[in-house]
């Protein structure tokens, strides 16, 4: 008889479940989880998605003890919409793409930059477009003869005055490419690139190439990310001949460039804030960094590092292969280090009209880390005082500030998307 109750019973709450999960009421849904017992209520939920699921789930709720989910965040709520941008493509065919493909996870890799309060928005393959207003939202295609190369995967792109600049990889032949860098005047249509850096030097996979404008020594420029990664490239960071792993500044009169600082792996982001300098760098397995960037300096890669090499070996009784120390071999430490990694891209400035609650607030961006993270430095910016994990759920590749609306635009690469954050004043 019991046996036989027991069995009615789970029937019973399963057939409440499913028009529960299937009903538009939220007054079914708010009635169960009022009035059914604990343990009706855990029996459903083990006897439908599995004893071992429920149990990581209840795990990740006690591991992320006081974490916020959009549109709260610890002391603001915000307002969190996506709109897809349908003219962008998936990324370029190279190494990435590859794993990308082989894993299943395709992603649509893009870029953000603004230009008298326009929203501009650059694919990996050079499919360039200009955004109207988000409430009348459309898509202006803009022409130009980078989209024509191939094979071309776009790092990044920035407007200066009325030049915009786009930093690219091109495969010059197997397993040699080069970094380059076009410019073209933004309002001559169809936009015609000339070429502005074409070094000689290849490597096998271009990583970085993130730019800003800097003014150094009275001289306005361009700041240049380059990395450099591999098992016979890790060198090049330390090699004063070469333009990998640096910051490059280039004079924007005359195209001669000098190398700002070295020892970098991958610095993904690049933010100025008063002549101060922000730089996001992806470690290797673990250890991101977040770095203040100063002239003549040296960050350590591929000497030291936070992190270790993706083959590591656990319990390996050789130890670390990468030192764990920066300034006992005079190089640069962090300002943080993200260990594990969380995929970092950018890092900006978080005006103070935004909101009260996040004055003197930076946010970094992250890739597999599908998240921000606001973060407040102490008053010299050497160190973060804390920082606050923001889960968006998508792969973030850009970020930066739209001030005319006060919004914070993302260039989500999963689904293809701007994410727009704005306060929600209500």
């Amino acid at each position: 008889m019991l046996k036989f109750k027991s069995k009615y019973l789970l029937i019973s709450a399963a057939i409440l479940l499913f028009i529960i999960l299937f009903s538009n009421s939220s007054f079914l849904r708010n009635s169960a989880k009022k009035y059914l017992p604990g343990s009706i209520k855990n029996m459903i939920k083990v006897t439908i998605f599995g004893e071992e699921y429920i149990k990581e789930i209840n795990l990740n709720k006690i591991s992320n003890y006081n974490q916020k989910i959009l549109p709260e965040t610890q002391f603001i709520k915000l307002l969190f919409t996506k709109i897809k941008i349908e003219s962008i493509n998936t990324g370029a065919e190279n190494y990435f793409y590859a794993l990308n493909k082989k894993k299943g996870e395709l992603k649509k890799k893009f870029f953000i930059d603004i230009f008298e309060d326009e929203i501009y928005i650059l694919d990996s393959t050079g499919t360039l477009l200009k955004i109207n207003n988000f409430s009348n939202f459309s898509e202006k295609k803009i022409e130009n003869n980078i989209s024509k190369l191939k094979p071309l995967d776009v790092k990044d792109f920035h407007i200066l005055g009325e030049e915009i600049f786009i930093s690219y990889s091109f495969e010059v032949e197997k397993n040699c490419n080069v970094l380059k860098i076009a410019k073209a005047k933004i309002n001559n249509f169809p936009l015609k690139f000339e070429s502005f850096f074409e070094p000689k030097e290849c490597n096998n996979n271009i990583i970085a190439g993130k730019m800003s404008t800097f003014n150094l020594n009275g001289k306005k420029g361009l700041l240049v990310t380059t990395g450099s990664d591999g098992r016979s490239k890790k060198k090049y960071a330390q090699l004063d001949s070469s333009v990998y792993g640096k910051i490059l500044f280039f004079d924007l009169k005359t195209k001669d460039f000098q190398i700002f600082s070295k020892g970098h792996r991958n610095p993904q982001g690049l933010y100025i804030f008063k002549n101060l300098i922000f730089s996001t760098e992806h470690g290797p397995k673990g250890g991101d960094e977040i770095n203040l960037i100063e002239f003549g300096k040296n960050y350590g890669w591929p000497i030291s590092s936070y992190g270790e090499p993706y083959n590591f070996k656990y319990n390996d009784k050789s130890g670390y292969k990468f030192l764990k120390n920066h300034s006992k071999e005079d190089f640069q430490e962090p300002i943080y280090s993200f260990v594990p990694s969380i995929g970092i891209s950018q890092i900006i400035k978080i005006p103070e009209d935004f909101s009260i609650f996040w004055k003197e607030n930076f946010l970094v961006s992250s890739l597999n880390g599908r998240s921000l993270y606001r973060i407040k430095f102490n008053s010299n910016y050497k160190k973060i005082i804390y920082k606050e994990k923001i889960i968006i759920g998508e792969r973030i590749r850009d970020i930066i500030y739209f001030e005319k609306q006060k919004l914070i635009l993302m260039a989500l690469e999963d689904t293809g998307s701007i994410g727009i954050i704005k306060i929600n004043n209500e």
